[in-house]
């Protein structure tokens, strides 16, 4: 007997041994067994070596990982890591890497808090200016576009500052072409 506790048991290995005779099924069962925790090497022919030829690889990785004594294989990762404690405490590395994802987290918050405080609502004047560089020059469009967002105080969808009114605009601008050219459709329809 061996100090392993339990095996993986797939349903695969139900689907394989399902369609046999009652026999053939409650041997290669008693063989699973006797193989994961007696260590006994079966010795099948026909149908039920190929069914076992299938299961025995599955069969000792359950067995390595569910044998309590087996550390990692030479060569793995985990390896050379530290194991923790049986009673699963972290180790003061994990802590420390713990603190350092806080430290990361509060400096991205402080980098977007910045980016919404320097996020500044434009002004009519500029959006027509901006309109201007992409030649559009209908300031009652500009207009429609600056008394929108100026009643949502300048907020997106999310609940957020908008910080980049530009890439805003373009796309209320690519939303309207878009919109005018399904209405040239139904027009022509």
């Amino acid at each position: 007997m061996n100090d392993i506790k339990g095996f993986t048991f797939y349903k695969s290995y139900y689907e394989s041994l399902k369609n046999l005779k009652k026999n053939d099924k409650n041997e290669l069962i008693n063989a699973i067994f006797e193989y994961v925790f007696e260590e006994k090497m079966p010795n099948f022919n026909g149908i039920k070596k190929t069914i076992w030829t299938l299961i025995e690889p599955n069969l000792n990785t359950s067995k390595n990982r569910s044998n309590p004594n087996a550390g990692a294989p030479y060569g793995n990762s985990n390896a050379s890591k530290e194991k923790q404690s049986k009673n699963n405490q972290k180790t003061i590395n994990d802590l420390y890497d713990k603190d350092k994802d806080k430290d990361k987290d509060k400096e991205r918050e402080n980098k977007r808090e910045k980016i919404v405080a320097n996020a500044t609502p434009p002004t009519l004047a500029e959006i027509i200016s901006y309109a201007n560089e992409l030649n559009i020059n209908d300031e009652k469009y500009c207009k429609k576009f600056y008394n929108y967002y100026d009643g949502l105080d300048w907020i997106n969808g999310t609940g957020q500052k908008i910080k980049n009114w530009k890439s805003i605009f373009r796309n209320w601008i690519e939303k309207d072409n878009i919109q005018e050219k399904q209405e040239n459709k139904k027009n022509y329809l």
